[in-house]
C-alpha cells in the first residue's frame, strides 16, 4: 500500500505553514501583502479612535530636544594610532575614512587638524572598528590573500 502526501485544494492559499500545538494538527496561513496593508490600516484608524493602547510611536526629534556630546579632537599621534590599530596603510585609512592620502598624511605630521564629520568617524574607528570596517569593502588584489577588518585572511 502507498501513501501520497495531501494536495491542496485548489482555493487554498500556497505558503501555508504547519503547526502542531498541543498535539493537534492545525493549518496555519501566512498572511498575503494586502491583509497585511489593511491590518495596519485598521490598527492606525483604531490608535487614532484611542482603541489602542501600548503602542510604540517615534516622535521626530528636532536639534531643540537634544544634546550631543561633540567629538574628541585627535593629535596627529592620536591619528597614527588609530590607522595602526586597524592595520591600514595610510592609503587605505584614507579610502575608508573617504579623505585623501594627503589629508591623512597631514593629520598625522600634525600640518593640518581633523576636523568635521572626520573627528565622529576618527572616534568610530577608534571605538567600534567592526562598524567602520563593516560597511567597507577591503580586497587585496592579490589571488593569495583578502584583507578583512584590518587583518589578513588566507583564500
Amino acid at each position: 500500500m502507498t501513501t501520497t502526501a495531501p494536495t491542496p485544494s485548489p482555493g487554498k492559499a500556497r505558503g501555508k505553514k504547519e503547526r502542531r500545538p498541543f498535539g493537534k494538527r492545525q493549518m496555519v496561513r501566512e498572511k498575503t501583502l494586502g491583509e497585511e496593508i489593511i491590518e495596519g490600516l485598521q490598527e492606525a484608524i483604531a490608535y487614532e479612535r484611542g482603541q489602542v493602547t501600548g503602542l510604540r510611536i517615534l516622535e521626530p526629534v528636532s536639534a531643540r530636544d537634544v544634546k550631543v556630546r561633540p567629538a574628541p579632537e585627535y593629535t596627529g599621534e592620536e591619528v597614527a594610532a588609530v590607522r595602526a590599530r586597524l592595520n591600514l596603510s595610510q592609503a587605505v585609512f584614507a579610502l575608508v575614512l573617504n579623505v585623501s592620502p594627503e589629508t591623512v598624511r597631514a593629520w598625522e605630521q600634525e600640518k593640518r587638524s581633523p576636523d568635521g564629520a572626520a573627528l565622529r568617524l576618527l572616534e568610530i574607528a577608534e571605538h567600534r572598528p567592526d562598524l567602520l570596517l563593516g560597511a567597507t569593502t577591503i580586497e587585496v588584489k592579490s589571488h593569495i590573500r583578502k584583507r578583512t577588518f584590518g587583518r589578513v585572511a588566507e583564500k
